[in-house]
């Protein structure tokens, strides 16, 4: 696992420019077919350094020094040079958002290319500094860093609660949630906020739920991801939980949202690529759909999505409209229900990987 986030991390490196600011991406100006990443031809282009990207930057590679100190000294100094250098920069700069259509009416009039792939613009960064100063801070110990949490804290409050009570889990912009994460494992904040807010889906498990999930019982559960951020990372938040409390309630349910991502759902489909007797077969993803051997296994599909984005513009046609089973199609043109993304594995992931690492411990 550390050995394959490295070759991330150090990709990530080079995407930071001298002066500390970091590119928001790297991209050809539109989308490939589906093919091999091996036969796409297409130049490709380092797009503008935003305060976003430097922030998601600092807080990853502060992290990454904490947790590969015990096997790469080397790295992890280059590593958290690299983070506070992204964060100066983002201080410096902290209100420069990637805006790709005004970028590319301003590259129109210069006669330079436009960019079409996914903007994944983000026009407020509170949440951002807020992740950065928190990891600077858990490795750094400084007083900088701390009383600036302190400051983003407060900025982001709405984000994180409402009502005074917790609601909206992390998702790749709104990344505040993974510091609230980072600073109950430290003993840095409590815990009640986060346990308010699972209180209410933990009952639906045992009582009005079909299948026994904290998961899957209301029409706001279903969206563009939804098998993700919120079905498996709502099973993360509980193993947040159980750690902390040690209540074997939180664990069971983080093994239920597992279940529901395993074929335990409405449509009857193991939303992992091959796994389980009915799995997804024919996901949105490049490299499957141009594997000589096909589709790839281990890869988690987006899940039944109301908003069915693809019907309005790539003509997908779904049976009927009904948000827990009929808005998914197991078919590759349906990039809204069946889509396949690297921040949407990662929650897969971090739920089997993490229930097995507690079930190993036992």
């Amino acid at each position: 696992m550390l050995s394959e986030a490295m070759y991330n991390l150090c990709w990530m490196l080079t995407m930071q420019d001298t002066d500390g600011g970091v590119y928001h991406k790297l991209t050809e100006p539109a989308f490939e077919g589906f093919i091999r990443p091996d036969q796409c031809r297409k130049p490709r282009y380092v797009v503008m350094k935003t305060t976003a990207a430097a922030l998601d930057f600092a807080a990853t590679m502060a992290l990454a020094t904490r947790v590969y100190a015990p096997y790469d000294p080397d790295f992890c100094e280059q590593a958290k040079e690299a983070a506070i250098r992204a964060y100066d920069w983002a201080v410096e700069h902290p209100e420069v958002y990637y805006d790709q259509p005004k970028m590319n009416e301003d590259m129109k009039q210069c006669g330079e290319v436009e960019i079409t792939t996914g903007a994944y613009d983000d026009f407020d960064v509170n949440d951002e500094f807020y992740w950065a100063e928190v990891e600077l801070y858990l490795l750094t110990g400084e007083e900088q860093y701390k009383a600036n949490v302190k400051d983003h804290a407060g900025a982001i409050a709405n984000t994180l609660t409402k009502d005074g009570k917790y609601y909206l889990p992390a998702t790749w912009g709104n990344v505040a949630e993974l510091a609230y994460l980072e600073l109950l494992l430290q003993g840095k904040t409590d815990a009640d906020a986060l346990l308010t807010y699972l209180a209410p889906y933990l009952d639906e498990a045992d009582t009005i739920s079909v299948f026994r999930s904290p998961y899957g019982n209301r029409e706001s559960d279903f969206f563009w991801g939804c098998n993700s951020e919120g079905c498996c990372w709502r099973g993360v938040e509980c193993l947040y939980a159980y750690r902390l409390t040690g209540d074997e309630k939180y664990l069971i349910n983080a093994e239920r949202c597992l279940n529901y991502v395993l074929g335990q759902n409405a449509t009857g489909f193991c939303y992992v690529t091959g796994f389980g007797t009915h799995p997804t077969k024919d996901p949105h993803h490049r490299l499957s759909y141009s594997h000589p051997k096909g589709t790839l296994p281990g890869f988690l599909a987006g899940g039944p999505n109301p908003a069915r984005q693809d019907a309005a513009t790539d003509g997908v046609k779904y049976p009927k409209n009904v948000p827990a089973d009929e808005s998914y199609l197991d078919y590759q043109p349906s990039y809204a229900s069946n889509e396949v993304t690297i921040n949407w594995n990662v929650t897969l992931f971090a739920l089997s990987a993490g229930i097995d690492a507690l079930f190993e411990n036992e």
